[in-house]
């Protein structure tokens, strides 16, 4: 009896254990993103000091304006940038949860002694 109980409990732990590297795979994701977040912040400080410097060495109202342009234009593309970089890494995210949980569900079902189910076939009726 007491070799059962523990045989089941070692089942249900070797059955859950894939799943923990989901717990992983959401971490490096955070960090990730948190990095991205921090160099977003960046930018804005930065910006603020180049406008602030902008603002103290201008000559005339077009000086001023033309830097004004040139900043527009540079912090735009950090920020076309940093979307990219963003989107690739939830991009990545998306994939690598997708395949943990893939992998860490036939491994569950490996451990309990069972098999995946079959896929199901699509059928496609013909257009008469």
């Amino acid at each position: 009896m007491t070799n059962e109980i523990l045989d089941i409990f070692d089942k249900g732990r070797k059955a859950f254990e894939p799943f923990g590297k989901l717990g992983e795979v959401g971490m490096e994701a955070a960090e990730k993103i948190f990095k991205v977040e921090a160099d977003i912040a960046s930018d804005f400080i930065d910006l603020t000091v180049d406008q602030l410097r902008a603002f103290g060495t201008a000559e005339d109202v077009g000086g001023y304006t033309r830097e004004q342009g040139r900043l527009a234009t540079e912090y735009t593309g950090r920020a076309q940038e940093r979307t990219v970089e963003l989107m690739e890494a939830f991009t990545g995210v998306q994939k690598a949860f997708v395949s943990v949980a893939k992998t860490g569900y036939e491994e569950a079902l490996a451990a309990v002694g069972k098999a995946a189910p079959a896929k199901a076939k699509a059928t496609r009726k013909k257009a008469a």
